[in-house]
């Protein structure tokens, strides 16, 4: 468990808006305005290719049907085993890749009509290895100076400088030198103020912390919280770390095998409903239950080669029914705030199971 210097029930800093799966927002999460981000049916499909001329043999079903929205200051967690789609949805809103089909917004646009240096002046993202996201032949202060003269042109660059390696703790000496001169936790931070470098509305965290130190990973977090109150962020935090994400999120999204199966708020995973959210949880080591042994998830993972027609996850249930090998469940609002795509949970109703 990571030791955190805030409470561990703390109040939602925006107003969230619900996932969904083509139906409507649930009523109590329902806003006025517009939300800063709505991502619609969205699929992503990979070609594979083979043979001599390298013609497309198949095709790796990656996301499929993701929906969801995202309010302005929200944080929203999004969880799940690798290779369930994280890292390739935090792609597709950083327009790395474009999504197969389906609609991305933010404030109301698609993300594809804004020019790149207008996107990514609102939009930034923050990688999992910050090393790899700094050129190495960079220092600190030049790293900055680049993204500060392009979208804060009128502003004094060293003064900014300045102000950014203080609000995430680092030195003034910092500024002249390299990003191998640092340890992990002190080049996120500077990969941190890179990103608030451009003044972002948004920020895309792909498991920013997984690759750090437990102690550091806290002190990362408890500064992502501050910067995200001081500069009224949203947030989308990617991770697979349950317990991280249900302390600093607001919300939370399991995804499994490119569909979303649960949704509920933060400091809530407790009350997870879904039996692959539940045998997440079950896989946490608890040093108090040693002699237990860890469960673990049996059964075979569905190839995104060939997905099942059915619920993703039938393999691999203990409480698989019939119905699920026929066709996908979509969420149902279980409580508030709270959606899950089961039929062990909602199970479908006559006039459902009629239609197919």
């Amino acid at each position: 468990m990571i030791a955190m210097t805030a409470s561990a029930s703390r109040p939602l800093s925006g107003t969230p808006v619900s996932a969904s799966t083509g139906g409507a927002s649930l009523p109590d999460q329902q806003t006025n305005g517009v939300p800063i981000l709505e991502v619609q049916d969205v699929y992503k499909m990979f070609p594979i290719r083979g043979g001599l001329f390298l013609k497309q043999q198949s095709q790796a079903s990656v996301l499929n049907g993701i929906s969801f929205q995202l309010g302005t200051g929200e944080i929203l967690g999004i969880v799940g085993e690798s290779g369930c789609g994280k890292s390739t949805l935090a792609r597709l809103l950083m327009r790395i890749f474009p999504a197969t089909s389906g609609e991305m917004r933010f404030e109301g646009k698609s993300i594809q009509d804004y020019l790149k240096k207008d996107y990514f002046h609102q939009v930034q993202m923050i990688f999992q290895d910050p090393f790899s996201s700094l050129n190495p032949k960079m220092t600190v202060a030049t790293l900055l100076d680049e993204i500060i003269q392009l979208h804060q042109p009128n502003q004094d660059t060293t003064q900014v400088r300045s102000q950014l390696l203080d609000e995430v703790g680092l030195p003034k000496e910092s500024e002249k030198k390299y990003p191998h001169e640092f340890s992990g936790g002190q080049r996120q931070r500077i990969a941190i103020a890179r990103a608030l470098a451009a003044q972002p509305k948004l920020l895309i965290a792909d498991e920013p912390v997984s690759a750090l130190d437990v102690s550091i990973q806290a002190q990362i977090l408890n500064l992502l919280s501050d910067l995200q109150k001081s500069h009224r962020l949203s947030l989308v935090f990617i991770s697979h770390d349950l317990e991280v994400v249900d302390y600093f999120c607001d919300r939370i999204l399991v995804i499994y095998l490119g569909r979303i199966v649960e949704e509920l708020s933060g400091n809530a995973l407790q009350q997870a409903q879904h039996p692959y959210t539940q045998a997440l949880l079950r896989s946490i080591p608890d040093p108090h239950k040693k002699a237990e042994g860890l469960q673990v998830l049996q059964g075979e993972l569905p190839s995104p080669l060939n997905l099942p027609p059915g619920c993703g996850f039938y393999s691999r249930c203990e409480h698989r029914q019939p119905v699920c090998q026929q066709r996908p469940p979509h969420l149902e609002r279980h409580a508030p705030g709270h959606q899950v795509a089961c039929f062990a949970v909602s199970p479908p109703s006559d006039s459902d199971s009629a239609a197919q």
